[in-house]
């Protein structure tokens, strides 16, 4: 049983540690408050010690605690922490999940049978859902269309969304005005009419619900949680943030958001202009009050003072509590994409020579910039990774889940609908696992994998056990068996990736490429990001809300604050010769930069 907040930091922290007098206070605070916490501060340890704390002093008939953050690993490794305790599992009044099953279980699906009495309610993952909209649209295109060869037109650019009317008829519409238009709202109403929608439909659904229960399921809510956490409150969206608000708006809830308003990417990659969250503008309107975690246990000074130069606002508590030796912050020159790769590898080296620790760590090196065609433009080997492409470390694990997506597809369900039956049926996880195996040894035939593929698929599966098993040897086929590595690494120590793709990562080294020519979909004759970010990485901060491109620098400044807060050891940008100066060159230097040779 946990008493007291020393047997907590017994269970969540290593042996000697105690949580800092800002967490303390985070972890004791009622009331609607903001946690701001800069990268590698603790949040997620210090989020699972509040619910721990909660967990343990709960009794039969009180009030319970909703936490909800964006990502299944974040779900589990909460929980894991909270078993960790002892407490075992999370149950009714509380509630652990991702920000998506929570709206889709308290409201969607509640809409979804409002609408749809009749109908199956069928949930799929991005990918799914696009595939599936895709064939619908190609049998409605006309003969042109497809004599063409045409893909399927992206519904998500065309701003296609589901509405419901007064009279509560669901249908579809986007703001494509050519002719085939229509046609995409008509597949779109295709795949809802057999009970298929994806997640920002089922918001939607959450949105209508609640606009006609209102005041009954806020009520609900105060009734049942006393506490509602939001972690990583910066990934959520507008019309998200806008329900939770309106859910505890003047109810007796304690309504608490943790993360970090400068690592907001959804403004640059979706359609909206303002960050959902901003805690400051909330702490002036008397809405929350900002309680700030600012030391990392990451990093250095070194990166720390990295971190707080190119961060969009200033950030001056921001700081490191590591003494230890760490490097320099790095920046190449490079010529070309194997100059660039050749000139990183010898930096690793030496580091390697010079610091025992960078040496033993099991991170990884990353290469990351804004855009996958950032990476393109480069290296020529680099393609746009698929929505799980298969990592190099784990190949076993990466067939598995080769084979969980597509079987997943075709029997129409969600890939954790998938997994989860597979943990409840042995018969079929060992089909998984001989599946698996055939994939890896490369030395069984197509019929052995159809055979072990056949048990796996449902009676009205989508797809044949022969496609199945063809696709499965076909997006495998690339992979070489004595050393699985994702093709866009470069030799075993350098990987690829967009900025989007490493947040919440944590990594031996990070270089940051800072050529860009592509912003909000359009094409920019020139380094927009090195111009745009140069400022900042020699510390002469700029004030730039009235510049005419205030919301490119802000953007790269986020983009730059993501990618350059994720290594432990060593952090670095690379730069294009032809965008640099010889007097940029000299400040950089000047600044305390050391240049790869």
């Amino acid at each position: 049983m946990i008493d007291n907040l020393e047997q907590v930091e017994r269970v969540l922290l290593p042996p000697g540690k105690r949580f800092s007098t800002e967490q303390t206070q985070v972890i004791g605070a009622d009331g609607n408050i903001d946690i701001v916490a800069g990268p590698g501060s603790g949040k997620t340890t210090v989020l699972a010690a509040k619910l721990i704390m909660f967990l343990s002093k709960q009794r039969r008939g009180d009030k319970g605690i909703c936490c909800i953050t964006h990502t299944n690993v974040a779900v589990a490794e909460i929980k894991k922490r909270i078993e960790q305790s002892g407490l075992g599992n999370v149950e009714y009044p509380n509630f652990v999940g991702t920000i998506q099953r929570f709206f889709d279980h308290f409201f969607g699906s509640k809409a979804f049978g409002l609408l749809f009495p009749q109908k199956a309610l069928r949930i799929l993952d991005g990918d799914q859902y696009t595939n599936v909209y895709a064939e619908n649209f190609l049998q409605l295109a006309p003969s042109w269309w497809k004599n063409n060869d045409y893909d399927a037109p992206d519904y998500r650019r065309r701003e296609a969304r589901l509405v419901i009317s007064e009279d509560k008829k669901a249908y579809f519409v986007n703001n494509e005005h050519k002719n085939y238009g229509p046609i995409i709202n008509e597949a779109l109403g295709a795949l809802l009419s057999r009970g298929i929608v994806n997640s920002e439909q089922m918001t939607e659904l959450a949105r209508w619900y609640i606009s006609l229960h209102g005041n009954y399921l806020s009520t609900a809510m105060s009734e049942r949680f006393d506490y509602l956490l939001l972690d990583e409150a910066q990934d959520t969206n507008d019309i998200q943030y806008k329900i939770l608000m309106e859910l505890t708006k003047g109810k007796n809830i304690h309504f608490q958001r943790f993360g970090d308003p400068y690592q907001a990417l959804y403004t640059i990659y979706g359609s909206e202009s303002e960050d959902a969250w901003n805690p400051f503008t909330e702490e002036q309107d008397n809405i929350a009050q900002i309680k700030e975690i600012s030391t990392t246990a990451r990093f250095g000074p070194g990166i720390a003072g990295l971190v707080r130069d190119v961060c969009y606002e200033k950030y001056p508590t921001f700081h490191s509590d590591i003494s230890q030796k760490t490097f320099n912050n790095r920046f190449i020159i490079f010529e070309s994409g194997d100059d660039l790769r050749e000139k990183y590898q010898r930096l690793l080296r030496q580091c390697e020579s010079e610091n025992d620790s960078f040496l033993k760590c099991p991170k990884k090196d990353k290469i990351v910039a804004p855009m996958y065609k950032d990476l393109e433009k480069w290296f020529n080997a680099y393609k746009k990774p698929t929505h799980s492409p298969i990592i190099h470390v784990q190949p076993a694990t990466d067939l598995f889940y080769s084979v969980l997506r597509k079987l997943a597809y075709a029997n129409r369900r969600t890939i954790s609908e998938e997994h989860m039956i597979l943990q409840e049926n042995m018969e079929l996880a060992e089909s998984v696992a001989k599946s698996v195996k055939c994939l890896f040894s490369k030395d069984e035939t197509q019929t052995t994998l159809e055979g072990l593929i056949h048990p796996l698929l449902e009676n009205d599966a989508w797809m044949t056990s022969a496609d199945v098993s063809n696709d499965l040897i076909k997006e495998t086929m690339h992979v070489d068996e004595s050393n699985m590595e994702l093709s866009n690494s470069m030799e075993s120590e350098i990987i690829l990736s967009t900025i989007h793709g490493v947040k919440g990562e944590t990594h031996r080294s990070t270089l940051l490429l800072v050529d860009s020519e592509v912003y909000g979909g359009e094409k920019i004759h020139e380094n927009f990001f090195f111009k745009d970010l140069f400022p900042f990485l020699i510390g002469e901060r700029k004030v730039y809300d009235t510049d005419p491109h205030s919301k490119r620098i802000k953007a790269c400044l986020k983009y730059a604050y993501v990618a350059l807060s994720r290594p432990v050891f060593l952090a670095g940008v690379a730069i294009p010769k032809g965008s640099v100066t010889s007097t940029q060159r000299e400040k950089m230097v000047s600044y305390g930069w050391k240049e790869v040779k």
